[in-house]
């Protein structure tokens, strides 16, 4: 591609709402891993750990 391709005011516009799609869903994405962690109490935590230690051995 020549460089005068990149500085096209359409394809400008055209990365750029690419970036704003790719970055909304991926912010969606942490937010709701973030929910799903917060939510989990230390004992529940805990458990889960115990219980995986134990299928390793």
């Amino acid at each position: 591609m020549e460089p005068q391709a990149f500085s096209n005011p359409f394809m400008l516009i055209f990365g750029g709402l690419i970036l704003l799609v790719v970055l909304y869903f991926w912010n969606k994405k942490n937010q709701t891993s973030l929910k799903n962690r917060k939510n989990i109490t230390f004992k529940q935590r805990y458990n889960q750990r115990k219980k995986t230690d134990q299928e390793k051995r």
